[in-house]
């Protein structure tokens, strides 16, 4: 199967990926990973699965959005090479994208339909693949964002979001994020709430009701 693909892409492939595309497509599902922006900001994600020899090309059938994209952000040659990206795995709303040939070979790339495009991830899919870990061993509850707001902890809160997943706990939950904007108006603790409103949860129109916007 390995000399299959590689004849019809025109060039090899990397060692770890024959041993990933061989694998249950299942092995590493639903464990979570961070998403490093250009920025610098995390964002918490999950894998679903990864592609195997069957279903490579299936997986690929729309890979043209990948130069769009590159087009669209206006990304440099330098950082990526779209034409050699493809994708290898998917998560809660993203693939898994390889650079097969080029400068960039074996470097992964995540790739999604919303306003963050491509950004770079791991040097290797080894490296990738080590950096996952299970769901519940880093994230915090939301619980724990909660009291952080009621003890006015802004310290904490920053911790909870930034570091231990509270982004991904209250992005994914409208309600979350609502309670917190009104436990901390309840408070009139508008440190908070500033903090709060610049991370751009949907509490925002939380905000605006309180006019606060």
């Amino acid at each position: 199967m390995r000399n299959k693909l590689e004849e019809k892409l025109g060039y090899s492939i990397p060692n770890e990926l024959n041993e990933l595309l061989t694998e249950d497509e299942n092995k590493y599902a639903e464990l979570e990973y961070f998403r490093i922006l250009d920025d610098g900001y995390k964002i918490e994600d999950g894998i679903c699965r990864f592609s195997t020899y069957q279903t490579f090309w299936q997986d690929n059938k729309y890979r043209d959005f990948l130069e769009d994209f590159q087009e669209q952000q206006e990304l440099a040659e330098n950082y990526v090479q779209s034409e050699y990206l493809y994708i290898i795995g998917e998560t809660n709303g993203c693939s898994v994208c390889m650079a097969l040939h080029g400068i960039h070979k074996e470097k992964i790339y995540i790739a999604d339909n919303g306003d963050f495009g491509i950004t770079f991830q791991a040097n290797t899919l080894q490296e990738f693949l080590e950096s996952l870990y299970p769901y519940d061993e880093t994230i915090c509850s939301y619980e724990e964002l909660k009291k952080s707001v009621l003890e006015k902890d802004l310290t904490l809160l920053q911790e909870l979001i930034e570091n231990k997943g509270g982004y991904f706990v209250l992005y994914r939950s409208s309600f979350c994020d609502i309670g917190l904007f009104d436990f901390a108006y309840k408070n009139k603790d508008f440190a908070i709430l500033d903090y709060l409103m610049s991370k751009g949860f949907y509490g925002l129109n939380r905000a605006e009701m309180y006019g606060l916007l």
